[in-house]
């Protein structure tokens, strides 16, 4: 389930969480207005790669950003699949030359 939240922290453009029944994937709706491409083409990827991970049982450590899970978000053809969003790339994504 994808829900779109006004009541995230600025610094959150996105969120997985799974509590042994269902999997959530939150979306920071002022984000979203920000950059729309930004959130496609990094956040969900990288937030679906938590759900897939999560679904299959694959993540065998502590760590939410494993080996498992980068390989699953490259295969959703993430752009970058790391740890934590940059704003560096946001800013640069919005300007047009």
């Amino acid at each position: 389930m994808a829900i779109i939240s006004n009541k995230m922290p600025s610094n959150l453009y996105g969120m997985a969480s799974y509590d042994g029944d269902s999997i959530k994937i939150y979306l920071n709706k002022k984000r979203l207005k920000e950059s729309l491409d930004y959130v496609i083409e990094d956040v969900m990827p990288h937030e679906y790669a938590h759900a897939v991970v999560f679904y299959k049982k694959l993540n065998r450590g502590k760590n939410g950003h494993s080996l498992e899970w980068q390989k699953v978000c490259q295969k959703l053809e993430g752009i970058r699949c790391e740890r934590f969003v940059k704003s560096h790339d946001i800013v640069m994504g919005k300007l047009k030359f």
